[in-house]
């Protein structure tokens, strides 16, 4: 009977096929390597880099996990003089890219394809992230905000109603940090500033396209400080105010694979020794002033606490479900209240979203590409317009 069990296996699991995607095409062009793929990657590329005899140039090594259809694709671009792209081991698929040694790359993932972009280069990330966020659109979330007979009546009301009320309302994005307040670093140099800030433009992509009105604390690599970022939300009237960053333990004294998860926090003192953590990272130099502990209480004493819990709740909601339709072992870090300074003097509804933590190896890997980080986006936006429309 054994000896039949294991003939079957022999027979049978070639049939079944690779659960591998396929690299169908590769087409080096415009300072970028995109890859058509048969179903979308079960992990992030792996990226690596070795010196050469030039100095002012290093290896570059992007592992993905596929099987390539036919041999090897070679070429070059005016950035990168030598690329390869090669079946490496039965299960990885390796680009090889010759570039300057201060070269940086987006990992650009969508469903059915993947593009290993030079930042910089030709050809611009926009542009490929433009239909990472199309396919996003047609993905719908596999979470479910509201019951049955509401979803069907909000389906049948779509098109009259969702523009109209989207063109009333003003929202302000705040990206986190920026300028010489990098906020996070990654042992491997990833900014906290830089995650959030694309985070923020993709984000103020698709709500512009739906009619609402948006602006951002900051558009580019700027200082701000925290009290003028509900200053200017004040100013612009705006509706929400939705504060974005990424999170980070001290690696001396906290274990990085313990801390992990997407949360969203709203004004409030912290219940938590987690929540107080995340405001002091957060909080920094301008924790002491300009703000009393009169004027922080006289804030909490108002029923945007209520208003802001509420908005917390449904782009908390809104972001799992966009993450984890793709990776199914994105953690809820949970709603959660704390101090957090440049929430203070919002008069509208405000949070502060925590994309991830950059000290946890599986979670930078996503953050660093544009489809994860596209896929929060969508996530946050979706929670926006739930809240609008239960509120």
């Amino acid at each position: 009977m054994l000896r039949f069990f294991f003939l079957a296996l022999f027979f049978i699991l070639p049939l079944l096929g690779s659960p591998l995607p396929e690299v169908t095409n590769v087409e080096i062009k415009d300072d970028a390597i995109t890859l058509k793929i048969s179903k979308p990657l079960l992990s992030t590329p792996k990226k690596a880099a070795l010196n050469m005899p030039d100095k002012s140039k290093l290896k570059f090594y992007f592992n993905i996990g596929a099987t390539l259809r036919g041999a090897f694709k070679s070429g070059s671009t005016l950035s990168m003089p030598e690329i390869k792209v090669a079946q490496f081991d039965k299960q990885t698929v390796r680009i090889v890219v010759v570039a300057d040694k201060n070269a940086k790359f987006n990992i650009l993932e969508g469903r059915d394809f993947v593009s290993i972009a030079l930042i910089g280069g030709k050809k611009s990330t926009e542009q490929i992230a433009d239909k990472i966020i199309k396919q996003i659109n047609k993905q719908p979330s596999n979470i479910s905000l509201e019951d049955e007979s509401s979803a069907i009546k909000k389906e049948s009301n779509e098109d009259d109603n969702t523009f109209i009320t989207a063109k009333k309302k003003i929202i302000v994005i705040d990206p986190g940090h920026g300028g010489k307040d990098t906020g996070a670093i990654s042992d491997s140099g990833i900014r906290e500033k830089d995650i959030v800030l694309r985070v923020a433009q993709l984000l103020t992509d698709m709500l512009t396209k739906k009619g609402y009105t948006v602006y951002l604390t900051r558009s580019d690599d700027t200082f701000i400080e925290l009290r003028d970022r509900t200053s200017f939300a004040n100013k612009k009237n705006a509706d929400v105010f939705v504060s974005i960053h990424a999170n980070a333990v001290d690696l001396r004294h906290s274990d990085p694979t313990k801390f992990h998860g997407i949360e969203t926090y709203f004004l409030s003192p912290a219940r938590s020794e987690r929540a107080k953590k995340a405001a002091e990272k957060e909080n920094g130099v301008d924790l002491l002033d300009p703000f009393s502990k009169e004027t922080f209480l006289n804030f909490l004493n108002r029923e945007k606490i209520v208003a802001s819990n509420k908005l917390a709740i449904d782009i908390q909601r809104g972001m799992l479900g966009y993450a984890k339709s793709k990776y199914k072992d994105t953690t809820d870090g949970g709603v959660r209240e704390a101090p957090f300074w440049v929430l203070v003097g919002a008069q509208m509804p405000a949070v502060l979203v925590e994309l991830g933590y950059l000290t946890h190896k599986d979670e930078l890997e996503k953050l660093q590409t544009d489809y994860y980080k596209a896929l929060l986006a969508k996530g946050i936006m979706e929670g926006i317009e739930n809240y609008f429309q239960n509120n």
